[in-house]
């Protein structure tokens, strides 16, 4: 039997903080799993128009979502596209898991 991979660093989430926190994580060589039920970018998909984000005018959440998707994919983190539906702590490593009934451990869970 094959020991299952733990991660370095879990992340729940594909939102604004999500795609921030994997990129940081990925550029500092950690092995990084991110979680995102639908598409990345979270719930900025939803939003017509986005006017307060900082360096760009006016665009839509879609466009956005887009370009935070390109950014993170530069950096090739492992993306699971299913909800977490709990967080196991454990003293070495924590336990995601999944409503299609899979399970990721890591080490740190964002």
């Amino acid at each position: 039997m094959s020991e299952q991979k733990i991660y370095d660093i879990a992340i729940v989430g594909g939102g604004a903080g999500g795609c921030s926190a994997a990129i940081y994580a990925k550029r500092a060589a950690m092995d990084t799993v991110v979680f995102e039920k639908s598409m990345m970018g979270g719930s900025i998909m939803n939003s017509n128009i986005v006017e307060n984000w900082l360096g760009i005018k006016s665009t839509t959440g879609a466009e956005l979502a887009m370009l935070w998707a390109e950014h993170v994919d530069m950096y090739k983190p492992d993306v699971v596209n299913s909800r977490v539906l709990e967080v196991v702590p454990g003293e070495n490593y924590h336990t995601l898991k999944t409503e299609d009934g899979g399970e990721t451990r890591a080490h740190a869970v964002i």
